[in-house]
């Protein structure tokens, strides 16, 4: 199994919408832990991060059932399913607050 089975039909959108989740989710931390006045000044970004975050780890999760290696199918479900129990959750709540 090679990365090259990522980057097939479904399973290189799953792939794709959970790097994009996870790259936004983690600049997202970043920056409230580090800068919150350049966060204050981009609030407007808010809801785009919370959206953006939480709509592609679901969007992983559900391509990821339809990527055709099994070694794959496997792997994408299972990082949607950290990346919903993990990430999802503290970008709602640095969000909130």
């Amino acid at each position: 199994m090679g990365y090259k089975n990522f980057l097939k039909g479904p399973a290189a959108i799953s792939t794709f919408c959970a790097l994009f989740s996870l790259t936004l989710g983690t600049l997202n931390f970043v920056l409230i832990k580090f800068t919150p006045e350049l966060w204050k000044q981009l609030n407007f970004l808010e809801g785009f991060v919370i959206n953006t975050v939480v709509f592609g780890t679901l969007a992983s999760f559900i391509l990821a059932f339809f990527a055709s290696d099994k070694k794959v199918r496997i792997i994408l479900i299972l990082s949607a399913l950290l990346l919903g129990l993990t990430l999802c959750p503290l970008t709602i709540a640095t969000g909130i607050f």
